[in-house]
Order: C-alpha cells, then sequence, then structure tokens
C-alpha cells in the first residue's frame, strides 16, 4: 500500500499525469499497470523502484514523439519496465 500511495501522489503531482490516468491496477506480479483516459492501451509501469521518474520520462517522451508519429489507436501495451527502452506490443 505505500507504494501505491507514493505512486498516486506522483501522479497527482503532475498536471499531465494526473489529467491523464484514471485508474492503476495491480497485477499478478505485483506490477503496477496504468490506465488512460484517453486511448484503451495498459501503460505497465513495472514495480515501484527508484527509477519511476525516469520511467515517466521515457513515458512524456513517447507520447510526445511516438503518438505524434503513429496516432493513439495502433498499441495495447506500452511497457516501461525496462531500461532506456519503451517496449510497445501493437493490437
Amino acid at each position: 500500500m505505500k507504494d501505491l500511495f507514493e505512486l498516486t501522489n506522483f501522479i497527482l503531482s503532475d498536471p499531465l499525469w494526473k489529467a491523464m490516468f484514471e485508474q492503476v491496477h495491480i497485477n499478478a506480479k505485483d506490477e503496477f499497470v496504468l490506465v488512460p483516459i484517453v486511448g484503451d492501451q495498459s501503460i505497465i509501469l513495472g514495480k515501484w523502484d527508484t527509477d519511476v521518474e525516469a520511467k515517466f520520462k521515457k513515458l512524456r517522451a513517447f507520447y510526445e514523439e511516438g503518438f505524434s508519429r503513429e496516432g493513439w489507436q495502433k498499441y495495447k501495451t506500452i511497457d516501461l519496465r525496462f531500461r532506456n527502452q519503451v517496449v510497445c506490443e501493437r493490437k
């Protein structure tokens, strides 16, 4: 619960993230999965760790660069668990 509380506070502290997400799930691997308001993809954040700011920085860059080229509806999942990578699964 502590990690969920910290993630929630992190999201609420940034106007973009606060407007972006409507749900947070915890999957069977105890990883956080975010559900955005716009689009129907899931964003796999992974476990709460010290790299959370880097993960959200990658996500912001992906939203600014990737979605502007490919569109919102192209991906099923956006996976931020890997260092220096954003891995997407197409629909």
